[in-house]
């Protein structure tokens, strides 16, 4: 599709803009009437990126093989609508992006598989990893919508007034990046994890349980981040 000047193309077709020309009786580009510029359509494709715990309390209740499946459905509602997905795990003092974004979801599914449990928990640490490769993404792809979510039981390593200091301030940079992450409870208790409700009120999203969760719920999280994403 082809638009003219007043369109404020960002291109200039050279073929489609000579045929224009052509069509007024004329071989050379004698008006800026003439001028064809693309008019790029994107897709609504987003990137969501998978913040995995993989400390030594995930061990508790099966946590990790229990937020693998729960990532496996998502993975399989994202390819569906088409969009791209990354995952960043954390554990024993550091934070490593286990896979950049991507559209296979053969290699998300092993990058989620491969992902071994040990070590403290640093929360801080692995939010603050999610949001670099949230600017990394939105450098390379400028445009393109990208969501956080976050799964773990919120059990920290450090002393609560230092844990704290270090939350509020990936927090004020996560708000000023537009991110609201959806944090995603591990555990299989009823009555929950506090922390992560916590951890939920403070960066300004939302917090779900994942025990009982079936695919369809899954997938309605999918939609709920999409809904909760600052413009």
């Amino acid at each position: 599709m082809f638009a003219r000047p007043n369109s404020h193309p960002t291109d200039i077709a050279v073929d489609a803009t000579l045929r224009a020309a052509a069509i007024d009786g004329s071989s050379r580009i004698t008006d800026r009437y003439h001028l064809r510029g693309k008019v790029r359509r994107r897709r609504d494709r987003h990137t969501v990126i998978f913040v995995l715990d993989a400390s030594d309390s995930m061990t508790e209740g099966n946590q990790l093989q229990v937020a693998r499946i729960a990532i496996f459905a998502l993975l399989a509602s994202a390819e569906r609508r088409r969009d791209r997905v990354a995952l960043v795990t954390f554990s024993d003092q550091h934070a490593r992006v286990a896979l950049e974004p991507t559209s296979a979801v053969i290699r998300a599914r092993r990058a989620v598989e491969s992902v071994e449990l040990g070590g403290a928990t640093p929360l801080a640490a692995g939010l603050s990893a999610a949001l670099n490769l949230v600017e990394t993404t939105r450098s390379r792809d400028p445009g393109e919508p990208v969501e956080v979510m976050v799964f773990s039981d919120g059990e920290g390593n450090v002393s609560p007034q230092s844990r704290q200091e270090q939350i509020e301030t990936v927090a004020e940079r996560a708000s000023r990046l537009g991110i609201h992450p959806l944090f995603v409870d591990t555990t299989g208790t009823r009555r929950g994890s506090e922390e992560m409700r916590v951890l939920a009120e403070t960066f300004g999203g939302v917090y779900r349980r994942l025990h009982g969760a079936d695919r369809d719920e899954m997938a309605e999280m999918l939609t709920e981040l999409r809904s909760i994403r600052s413009p």
